[in-house]
């Protein structure tokens, strides 16, 4: 599968390149609290990958976290890409599905994952509400967007990109606590402000 500049494939850069580490750092974090906050539950957890792109995040969740990962996205080519390169993985599945159209079961996920997609969409408010609410009570949401005007944003394929304090303004209502962390490189390398390249956000419901 080609690499456009919308969704990555890692395939098509070298493992040590920036955009590579930039992503995968991303997951290798929410596998991590996860695996802090929801501790001794292995396979009962269930974890959506909402947008999973053509499917390396998911996977790397699963293996990690050892939860069942569902990942979607709107796009049928993408999700056949990652059928075939990780349904070897007995604990993950894809399925096509539109997040500005179709909204997530709710309470069911213990964990929704949104990296790099919540400024593809138009109805940013719709789409944080319902990704939210498919998250259980006590359970937790992960978001990751780059800084309006930082190196990492500017995309053609980008609706509405985020100043400091707009991602958290936007999830703030939908959830009883958010902690904000900054990501150059990796994530929690900086501060979350204007000097981040991206805002990530754990929120838990």
């Amino acid at each position: 599968m080609m690499y456009t500049g919308e969704r990555l494939v890692p395939e098509r850069f070298g493992i040590g390149e920036r955009i590579v580490v930039e992503h995968l750092s991303r997951y290798s974090f929410a596998s991590r609290v996860i695996r802090n906050a929801l501790p001794h539950q292995g396979n009962h957890l269930r974890i959506l990958d909402a947008p999973c792109g053509v499917g390396y995040g998911a996977a790397l969740l699963a293996e990690q976290t050892q939860a069942h990962v569902t990942g979607v996205d709107n796009d049928q080519d993408t999700i056949n890409h990652a059928k075939r390169s990780y349904c070897i993985i007995p604990n993950v599945e894809f399925h096509v599905v539109n997040l500005e159209l179709d909204s997530p079961e709710e309470a069911y996920y213990d964990a929704v994952v949104c990296f790099e997609g919540i400024e593809h969409v138009h109805y940013q408010d719709r789409v944080a509400r319902e990704l939210c609410k498919a998250v259980r009570p006590g359970g937790l949401i992960f978001v990751s967007t780059p800084r309006r005007g930082g190196p990492g944003a500017g995309s053609e394929f980008h609706t509405q990109e985020f100043a400091p304090g707009e991602l958290e303004f936007l999830f703030k209502p939908y959830v009883s606590s958010i902690e904000m962390y900054g990501q150059d490189l990796v994530v929690t390398d900086c501060k979350p402000d204007a000097n981040a390249r991206y805002y990530v956000l754990v929120g838990t419901r």
